[in-house]
């Protein structure tokens, strides 16, 4: 009989796994049906990832959009096709950078900035993912997205390889980051280490390994994890209501454009949203858009 943990729980993903080797063990081993993640990470790259257990897997798409962080390396002097070490290299450069040219570079990437997603991601190009298409040996045109480098802060630097520390929004390829400085340097970057520290709210330090015994014991509850939603709470007589899908008249004190935790009395139903304003008799209607009990 399938468990019913429904939760939220970090672990530390280790290199040489794929991120999906990681949801099927932890579904197999916890006899969990239900698993989900809030963002892939590359098979050699390593760190935390966020786990959603049973009806957690309904929140994923709102943890998606969280910002990230990650410590990165780039070894200079080698261009390869997948963007890091461990593809085949398609162009070798004599010279290295100086500290300062690698600063200065560094520092025309923070900010909002255009990157163009690899070939060897799981972006779909009409309907297939473009690292299938890349193992037949196809390059396609991508279109480049806007992506912000929040913070990217060098740890170390020997010439040869560059540590640094990068905060980000979703969707940002730190392999196309560092290849795209080593391309603005002028001698070439591929992506030698990654190492997720932050995802949203939570870090490493909230982190346990993926095949800990009691993953269960870690479990953040499915409210608590939408840590930046705003509450509203309502009287127990209308749990039925909001559970079946209906409206509640609430005081106009709440926006539309927001996402909000929904509680009945003591009980957390899921997300709910306003959807219309009754300004002239001062009520606003609310219902649950995401059930998660």
């Amino acid at each position: 009989m399938a468990s019913k943990l429904n939760g939220v729980v970090n672990v530390i993903k280790p290199p040489h796994m794929t991120s999906h080797d990681v949801v099927n063990y932890i579904r197999r081993t916890h006899n969990i049906s239900k698993v989900g993640h809030t963002g892939t990470l590359d098979p050699m790259a390593c760190g935390l990832m966020t786990i959603c257990l049973g009806k957690a897997t309904k929140i994923s798409e709102y943890l998606l959009s969280e910002d990230k962080a990650y410590r990165a390396e780039v070894t200079f002097g080698i261009k390869t096709d997948t963007q890091d070490i461990w593809g085949n290299k398609v162009e070798e450069f004599d010279e290295l950078p100086d500290e300062q040219k690698l600063l200065n570079v560094m520092e025309s990437f923070t900010g909002k900035i255009l990157q163009k997603p690899p070939m060897y991601s799981a972006v779909r190009h009409n309907g297939k993912k473009l690292y299938e298409l890349a193992r037949e040996g196809k390059t396609v045109e991508r279109k480049s997205r806007e992506v912000e480098i929040k913070s990217l802060n060098l740890i170390s630097f020997n010439r040869s390889k560059a540590t640094f520390d990068v905060h980000c929004t979703k969707g940002t390829y730190i392999r196309t980051l560092c290849e795209d400085i080593g391309e603005s340097l002028g001698c070439g970057g591929a992506m030698s280490f990654l190492l997720r520290t932050k995802s949203g709210p939570f870090s490493l330090n909230d982190a346990v390994p993926f095949d800990h015994e009691n993953l269960p014991g870690y479990m953040i509850d499915i409210d608590k994890a939408l840590y930046g939603f705003k509450e509203i709470h309502l009287d127990e007589m209308y749990y039925m209501r909001l559970f079946n899908g209906n409206t509640v008249k609430i005081p106009i004190d709440y926006d539309e454009s927001n996402f909000y935790k929904i509680y009945s009395g003591n009980h957390f139903l899921g997300i709910g949203k306003v959807f219309s304003i009754d300004r002239v008799n001062k009520y606003e209607l609310v219902k649950i858009v995401k059930l998660l009990v």
